[in-house]
């Protein structure tokens, strides 16, 4: 009876054990996610906080290191940016972007030109990159195009 017993309760440790072991691969997998997420998040909000601001230079410090030359600001662009005053920036729905490493993210921003006082509304198509070694996501489709 007593070696019953005794494999009865080394059948549950090890069901008990797998459990364990399932538990804690789906919670690391789920957790690389999860901080991926979790920094996708973060860098919408301080890019949408620079751009709220009017920082457009601190906001340039989010472009892709590998972005298409046309697509950065040049100094004409900087010193048209210093002219403009957002007066309202509002994030769409996240939308999946080519692969599993891209987002997309709409957004309606306005804003007025200190000079002429004329408001314009822009639907920015933010296209954001996942960089696996640098662990951060990067802006890849340039700043707002607010000239055209």
């Amino acid at each position: 009876m007593m070696v019953l017993q005794s494999s009865r309760y080394a059948s549950r440790a090890g069901a008990l054990l797998m459990l364990v072991l399932v538990v804690s691969v789906l919670l690391n997998a789920c957790g690389g996610n999860s901080k991926r997420k979790m920094a996708l998040d973060d860098t919408l909000s301080r890019y949408a906080s620079a751009i709220r601001w009017g920082d457009f230079a601190g906001a340039s410090r989010f472009l892709d290191p590998l972005i298409d030359p046309a697509k950065r600001p040049t100094k004409l662009d900087m010193a048209r940016y210093k002219n403009l005053r957002v007066s309202s920036y509002m994030p769409q729905p996240i939308q999946p972007g080519s692969d599993k490493n891209r987002i997309i993210q709409p957004v309606r921003i306005s804003f007025y030109n200190r000079y002429t006082n004329r408001e314009r509304t822009i639907l920015d198509r933010q296209e954001w990159r996942y960089d696996e070694e640098d662990k951060r996501w990067y802006l890849s489709s340039g700043l707002p195009k607010v000239t055209h």
